[in-house]
């Protein structure tokens, strides 16, 4: 039922996207987006390979994709970001019993640093920028988060370690 459900979401999603002439690269790049959600909600220890080791690839790409919310201008990856965030956080919910996994010294420095720069958002001049860096630093937080709850043996951080590195060649190859 959850496959039949995402798939006439994800499907109704592009039918709207084409019926509104919206051109080839928005529509490319919220199938990209909606097959990493997928990935998430089935594999997330896939969707953390996927995500490491494309990231610097689709960045560009996904950022320079802009849209209007609310009279901000925002890029693809920046709501690719708050999906992440969300969807972290409905992760962590679902899966609560492994939140003892997440005492670990570096998630309480980064959650430290994350409250300094909430501070740093209300003394800041530039309101959209700071919500910008802050949106950026929470998508990092809940990447870490993810990483933690879904890494649970050594061959799983040897994969992930490996498309790390891999995911320098991407940008090098095509001087990114």
């Amino acid at each position: 039922l959850n496959r039949i459900i995402i798939t006439v979401a994800i499907s109704c999603a592009i039918a709207i996207l084409i019926l509104n002439e919206i051109p080839l690269t928005y529509l490319a790049g919220f199938i990209i987006i909606g097959v990493m959600m997928i990935v998430f909600i089935r594999k997330p220890l896939y969707f953390l390979l996927g995500l490491f080791l494309l990231r610097s690839a689709f960045d560009t790409f996904l950022v320079s994709i802009r849209v209007s919310l609310g009279g901000v201008d925002i890029g693809l990856g920046g709501i690719a970001a708050l999906g992440l965030i969300v969807g972290t956080m409905f992760y962590i919910l679902i899966y609560s019993d492994n939140l003892k996994r997440l005492h670990l010294m570096v998630v309480g420095i980064y959650l430290i640093f994350y409250l300094i720069s909430i501070g740093s958002f209300y003394i800041s001049p530039d309101r959209v920028g700071s919500i910008k860096v802050l949106v950026r630093r929470l998508s990092i937080l809940s990447i870490l988060v993810l990483t933690i709850l879904n890494i649970r043996s050594e061959k799983n951080a040897y994969w992930l370690l490996k498309a790390i590195v891999f995911s320098a060649i991407i940008p090098l190859t095509v001087g990114g």
